[in-house]
């Protein structure tokens, strides 16, 4: 059978290219964590998960308050309510609401 020795592919100094490889040895190394460890471990993805997820909630904010900011720059302008709308994809009302 070829491939990689399986000193090889225990080997965390010898790079490995396949992500299925990867995550298949990571999932490896997780299992053989004793009890400890592994709470360790999750807790430490379940920090990560809501971060991520935080700041992904904080991009999404400031795109709408960047959207909002643009709005109200194009009723300066002049630029009609409809066309804001088309291009920021707000509702026309929404719109008139930010010229107050």
């Amino acid at each position: 059978m070829g491939g990689l020795p399986h000193h090889d592919l225990m080997n965390k100094d010898h790079p490995l290219d396949d992500k299925a490889l990867k995550k298949a040895l990571t999932v490896l190394d997780v299992m053989n964590f004793k009890d400890e460890e592994r709470e360790a471990y999750e807790g430490r993805l379940k920090w990560l998960r809501i971060e991520a997820n935080t700041l992904k909630k904080y991009k999404a904010d400031g795109k709408i308050e960047e959207k909002i900011e643009i709005s109200r720059n194009m009723l300066q302008e002049g630029i009609s309510v409809k066309v804001i709308s088309k291009v920021t994809m707000f509702d026309e009302n929404e719109i008139l609401q930010l010229s107050k």
